[in-house]
């Protein structure tokens, strides 16, 4: 059992609040989707990765660590009125449509994804940071300044349907699923049953 407790402080104007955020707002997505979860399953399957990768690709998966926190993102984006996406909208009471397509993901992490048959829009990724803001595309440009890789995938609606579209296909969002990390393990006691 791990028990955390932790304090801060922040002076109020910088508070990022999901509850601030309103319809019509764009939804901006910070560095790449599937980052730590790519992470993790190096971690995990570094020997099976070992046999099917060169080790200057592995080497490259292993400097993305340097890539997880985005710090200097989140100083930006608080300079330009944004809110927080995750539980933003349950908690500001609106609606989403985000396209997939539009969403930043590695090449790496797709290919590690393709070997053990892992969805990589459904692997954790701390370190993709998603906000919302009025200024959709002065916030990615000032980021993409800065070297760091923004887009905009969506905005937000009115109401509460929480839409993806993908492929020209639309899907409705479901609260969040176990993590496809989850499947490595079950692949592993599956082996060791």
């Amino acid at each position: 059992i791990v028990h955390v407790t932790a304090h801060g402080e922040a002076k109020k104007e910088q508070l990022l609040a999901s509850r601030s955020a309103k319809a019509g707002e764009e939804i901006v997505l910070v560095k790449w989707i599937g980052m730590e979860g790519t992470l993790r399953i190096i971690r995990e399957e570094g020997a099976a990765l070992a046999e099917r990768f060169a080790p200057g690709f592995l080497n490259k998966l292993e400097d993305m660590r340097d890539e997880i926190f985005s710090d200097r993102a989140m100083e930006i984006a608080g300079r330009n009125g944004v809110s927080a996406l995750w539980d933003m909208a349950e908690g500001a009471g609106i609606g989403l449509s985000v396209e997939m397509k539009k969403m930043t993901v590695r090449q790496e992490t797709i290919e590690v994804c393709e070997v053990f048959h892992l969805n990589p829009y459904q692997l954790t990724s701390t370190g993709a940071v998603l906000m919302v803001t009025p200024k959709g595309e002065e916030l990615k440009e000032r980021l993409k300044r800065e070297g760091i890789p923004a887009e905009i995938i969506g905005h937000t609606t009115e109401g509460n349907e929480r839409i993806i579209w993908g492929g020209g296909e639309k899907r409705f969002l479901d609260r969040p699923a176990p993590d496809e990390l989850a499947r490595i393990y079950e692949m592993k006691e599956n082996v060791n049953a």
